[in-house]
């Protein structure tokens, strides 16, 4: 009778621990000092369904080498946070759809001896099981989770190798209407630089139907879910378009059918064109029926002088002296919409999230009648590319539930920049100059550069592969500085003391003048290659007076 009770108890906490209130997530880890990390794991919870338990108070995670997939770490990391995940409106507030931020985090120690394997390593979670109203794949209730992040070695080639993971992955936060276009913005944040590129991908099961596998299974035993009939990739969210994410990580798709879908999304990162790591992040998209499609308001641009109202494409050139300004209109507006303004890049940096007024943008509104709005958009008095037009997508947007409507019109810049004359170097007629240096000795040259507009000029001495001059013995101290002019003096201490010249005798250093011109157009640049002579050794004669 006892052992019947307990294998009560036991599966009646089992139900309990079921994962069905976890909608999706992604794992971290965050270089703090040395080898200490942040590792983090963070799920999203669905508080909509009023008889979830309450997040775990800890979840466990185990790290695994990718060359042979042994279990090489496990970390226990504690609860720490949960807090809403906000609606883009708060007026389109659904009770089927409240979600939770649920964030665990542990600092942990790395260590070096352990990480330092060429292929690297990957950290993974799992839990059963999905929620059972999910409809793109088989069994859901039976299906489980699993979170994965790939991230290289922390040691190469002896040295330190810095890297955090990507981070600040934004949740879905809206449902999705049928037969409406619904769009996120997937983008995260890498903390060293990194290219991120964005995929969409299969979603992970997890290695056992029990409530929480362990340990789970390495990355190699990892099996995707099995999707309904009619789905796939090219087709995890059926629409026209389905479901789709751009390589920067904007997410579209005009759903066909109502319906709870799960997908992942698969975050590449790339140091120096070469990939360093992945994360996979689960999600889920609520698409509900009935919406009433709201009106998307309609946009053109007008640009000074011209009469002519352009719906989709403009092109538009400013001279220096004139004011840089164009007007976006934007009708179809209801008499409680608001519209607001958005700049998306083409074929320069910065990506959906793009901030026009940290880059030199300026606009005010004008509501000009019941149905419009009126913007005044002025551009930078600078280019935003050298030597060629710069391509924005200026879009239009009301505040309609459940995601605002958009319209869009794409708008070619070309500004004439205010006029300048680079700097240059006196009487250095290349662009690279060659420096040969015996071991030991003191070298020295002066440098001189010229401004013809009289600008304040400045020299830049960057060193071998971006390091410290000084490292190799080098220093570059400014004699004098005037309106139009500088002179600098280079000055190498070939001491073998300072450096281990022996391994490594050239090195290629840049030396930029720089002009304190309006919009920072670059100056002139020499490449000094330079050659430390190392004297002649030739290998020791050994003898012996020893008869043979």
């Amino acid at each position: 009778m006892k052992k019947v009770v307990l294998l009560v108890l036991i599966l009646g906490l089992a139900r309990l621990s079921y994962g069905f209130h976890i909608v999706g997530g992604e794992i971290e880890l965050i270089h703090l000092n040395g080898f200490i990390y942040n590792l983090n794991l963070i799920q999203y919870f669905d508080r909509a369904q009023t008889d979830n338990p309450a997040p775990d108070g800890s979840v466990t995670l185990y790290i695994y080498r990718n060359s042979d997939n042994t279990l090489v770490d496990i970390f226990t990391l504690p609860f720490i946070s949960e807090t809403p995940v906000e609606y883009t409106n708060d007026a389109c507030i659904r009770d089927d759809l409240t979600t939770a931020r649920i964030f665990y985090s542990s600092q942990v120690a790395l260590d070096p001896s352990d990480y330092n394997q060429e292929e690297g390593y990957h950290a993974v979670w799992e839990r059963c099981c999905r929620n059972e109203g999910i409809v793109n794949i088989i069994n859901p209730r039976g299906t489980g989770s699993t979170y994965v992040l790939e991230f290289p070695a922390i040691m190469k080639n002896g040295e330190q190798f810095i890297n955090s993971s990507p981070t600040l992955l934004p949740p879905l936060s809206d449902f999705a209407c049928v037969d409406q276009l619904y769009y996120a913005d997937f983008q995260g944040v890498d903390f060293d630089g990194d290219s991120l590129v964005y995929s969409l991908a299969r979603p992970l099961n997890s290695s056992s139907t029990a409530p929480v596998p362990f340990p789970p299974a390495p990355r190699s035993e990892h099996f995707g879910v099995t999707f309904s009939s009619g789905v796939d990739l090219e087709n995890i969210v059926p629409g026209e378009p389905s479901l789709s994410i751009t390589n920067n990580g904007f997410l579209t798709v005009k759903p066909r059918n109502p319906g709870l879908y799960v997908f992942s999304v698969i975050v590449q990162e790339f140091r120096d064109g070469i990939e360093i790591g992945k994360v996979t992040r689960d999600f889920q998209l609520l698409s509900v029926d009935g919406c009433d499609p709201p009106d998307p308001p309609v946009a053109v641009i007008q640009l000074p002088g011209d009469p002519t109202l352009f719906e989709e494409e403009a092109s538009v050139d400013f001279m220096v002296a004139e004011e840089k300004c164009f007007e976006f209109i934007i009708g179809n507006l209801g008499p409680t919409e608001n519209a607001s303004v958005r700049l998306i890049p083409i074929n320069f940096e910065g990506g959906v999230n793009f901030n026009m007024l940290d880059n030199g943008f300026t606009f005010n509104e004008e509501r000009i009648s019941g149905d419009s709005s009126i913007f005044t958009i002025c551009v930078p008095e600078c280019p935003l590319l050298l030597d060629e037009p710069y391509i924005i997508d200026v879009i239009a947007q009301d505040d309609a539930c459940p995601l605002p409507q958009q319209d869009t019109v794409r708008l070619t810049v070309n500004v004439e920049p205010p006029p300048n004359r680079k700097p240059f170097f006196r009487s250095i007629a290349n662009e690279r100059l060659s420096i040969s240096v015996n071991e030991n000795d003191l070298f020295t040259r002066v440098f001189n550069g010229d401004d013809l507009d009289l600008d304040s000029v400045s020299f830049v001495l960057l060193g071998p592969d971006g390091n410290d001059p000084a490292d190799i013995g080098i220093t570059f101290n400014i004699n004098n500085e005037a309106d139009g002019t500088v002179s600098g003096e280079f000055i190498w201490n070939a001491d073998c003391t300072i450096a281990d010249f022996t391994s490594e005798n050239t090195f290629e250093l840049t030396l930029l003048l720089e002009d304190d011109d309006i919009c920072n157009v670059p100056g002139d640049t020499l490449f000094l290659d330079l050659e430390l002579v190392l004297p002649f050794n030739s290998n020791p004669e050994v003898t012996s007076d020893l008869a043979s």
